[in-house]
């Protein structure tokens, strides 16, 4: 039986539709000696001035955040306290050996998250074909991505095509070259442009300016609409009346 009251589908992104970009932090920590989730933690515990979430607002360009995220992950001051409380947090009492120093190559480590979250899950794929064929439900997706540093829809993007607009195509609407495109494997964006159109809405968090953490509202602007979303991070996410 059909429920009249729900009126859309939410998906995430990263680790529903894609692959987890996180699984390559786990491997680069493996690779470091690092505890399990210790540059997580980092990330996490920088809050909204960390240069993962400013990145994720569209606040910084690419090459800005590739040298203040190698910054952030190299703090072992910050990260060491932010992984004891963690520890303490969840309860975890195995003795741990934290890094006295830290050198992480930023770009080196975004690199490898944005190949590994490149591949499809394609049964949630089928599944979201197959709720679009309903229709009965608007599928909509709201994801920490960082879209419009490739489409140019960030206010960074659109100063650098305003100021560039006459010069050779060898650089993206944002500034960034076919060669680190290729590196990130971004050649068609952070999403490829076959997953956004899956959705009746795709909501960017580089391109509203807004990011989620957590079970958290958020206000994006569409069509002239407000939208007030529950986020749940659940692969599926259900909106009702």
């Amino acid at each position: 039986m059909v429920l009249s009251h729900i009126k859309a589908i939410m998906f995430d992104i990263g680790g529903v539709v894609l692959k987890s970009p996180f699984v390559a932090i786990a491997e680069y920590e493996r690779e470091k000696n690092l505890p399990p989730n210790y540059l997580n933690v980092s990330i996490a515990s920088r809050g909204p001035t960390g240069a993962w979430q400013r990145f994720e607002r569209g606040e910084i360009p690419l090459h800005e955040f590739y040298a203040a995220f190698s910054k952030d992950l190299s703090d072992v001051d910050n990260g060491n306290e932010w992984y004891k409380r963690y520890c303490l947090r969840k309860g975890l009492t195995d003795e741990v050996e934290l890094p006295a120093t830290l050198d992480i190559d930023g770009r080196d480590l975004f690199g490898r998250m944005m190949r590994m979250g490149a591949s499809y899950d394609v049964h949630i794929v089928r599944a979201i074909q197959k709720l679009r064929e309903a229709g009965k439900w608007r599928i909509i997706a709201l994801t920490n991505n960082f879209g419009a540093h490739i489409i140019g829809t960030s206010p960074l993007a659109n100063e650098y095509h305003h100021k560039n607009q006459h010069q050779p195509q060898a650089l993206s609407t944002a500034g960034i070259s076919d060669s680190e495109l290729r590196f990130l494997g971004w050649q068609d964006g952070p999403v490829p442009s076959p997953v956004r159109a899956l959705f009746h809405n795709f909501f960017d968090s580089s391109e509203v300016g807004l990011g989620y953490v957590g079970d958290s509202f958020v206000a994006v602007h569409s069509h002239g609409a407000l939208l007030h979303i529950l986020l749940r991070l659940f692969p599926l996410h259900i909106l009702s009346n």
